[in-house]
């Protein structure tokens, strides 16, 4: 049988790599209502191609990039002004200028 902090700690990896969540922690939205939005809008890209699916999970390697729209450029550009992300470590911010971003690896319970 398993432990339950083992199934909480799968939790924890499923929720912090769900691809709103994932635009809230790189800094392309203020908190996870509007990067929820952000995603629904079509405003993020997965990978190179239009994701619309908030809940999509992401994988080491996958690359979050907003879109080379004025609208959505401004939006993100305009919260990562507002609040400088303290990017946890399973993130990195590939690209300053189109705000992108990459998992690199799976979330821990340490990164949480």
């Amino acid at each position: 049988s398993r432990s339950t902090s083992n199934t909480g700690e799968q939790l924890l990896t499923i929720l912090e790599r769900r691809l709103d969540n994932v635009v809230h922690r790189l800094g392309f939205a203020p908190n996870r209502a509007q990067a929820r939005q952000m995603v629904a809008h079509g405003h993020v890209m997965l990978n190179g191609r239009k994701c619309d699916i908030p809940s999509v999970l992401l994988k080491p390697g996958d690359k979050v990039k907003v879109k080379a729209r004025p609208r959505s450029l401004n939006m993100a550009k305009l919260a990562l002004q507002q609040m400088p992300p303290s990017v946890p470590d399973f993130l990195t911010i590939t690209n300053n200028e189109e705000p992108e971003g990459q998992l690199t690896r799976l979330p821990t319970r340490q990164d949480v």
